[in-house]
């Protein structure tokens, strides 16, 4: 299957949570991408959450992007921990995954979890369970990384970077004006930070207040 959608240009992703899976899922990429080509179409894998060392280093080196929700920390963490005790700190690398030169773009799956990536970019940065309990401290992410999750990343993942992810000319305007700058604001309090406006391709589609001047 996988060899036949790339064959039509399409971009394959798959939903691969469990070490197994993901290594089936790596070895049918394995098989599709030639060799020292890369992965132009940027075949993707969805979650990702128990992909162990060895195997990020496998995705790296096939050029594998990875579409995952960090947001899953703080709902479902609780029971990562109950059912993976000895690996636990091992799931949803984010920090590692990067570093090994994977591209990872954030996601929300929702509706399993909500949509709202200020819970994504806080738990990007916290990896705080329900509990309070820190899963992966080492797998944290500096806040500026967590909010590309979701921006410049995003955008790669879907091959639209030319388009949206970031403020350029060119590109679409679409942003939100934020009450608070969420590199700068404590991470437990992300969720918090108002969000004054919405802006789709230059019209404003969300205001609280009069923050645009009448046209």
């Amino acid at each position: 299957m996988v060899r036949d959608f790339d064959a039509r240009g399409f971009q394959v992703c798959i939903h691969a949570q469990g070490d197994r899976a993901i290594q089936i899922v790596l070895d049918a990429y394995d098989a599709v991408l030639a060799p020292g080509a890369g992965n132009p179409r940027r075949h993707r894998i969805e979650h990702g959450g128990a992909m162990y060392p060895s195997l990020a280093e496998r995705a790296a080196a096939l050029g594998i992007v990875v579409a995952s929700q960090p947001g899953f920390l703080s709902s479902l963490g609780d029971g990562f921990a109950a059912a993976f005790p000895d690996r636990v700190d091992q799931l949803y690398s984010f920090a590692s995954w990067q570093r090994a030169g994977i591209t990872v773009a954030g996601s929300s799956d929702a509706p399993v979890i909500t949509a709202d990536p200020r819970i994504g970019i806080r738990d990007a940065i916290l990896r705080r369970t329900g509990d309070g309990r820190v899963l992966g401290p080492a797998e944290r992410l500096a806040a500026r990384d967590a909010l590309a999750l979701y921006t410049t990343r995003a955008a790669y993942a879907c091959h639209r970077e030319s388009e949206i992810g970031s403020l350029e000319p060119g590109k679409q305007a679409d942003f939100v004006v934020l009450d608070q700058n969420p590199l700068e604001t404590e991470p437990e309090r992300i969720p918090d930070i108002g969000i004054l406006a919405t802006v789709l391709g230059g019209t404003p589609v969300h205001q609280s207040g009069s923050i645009f001047p009448a046209r």
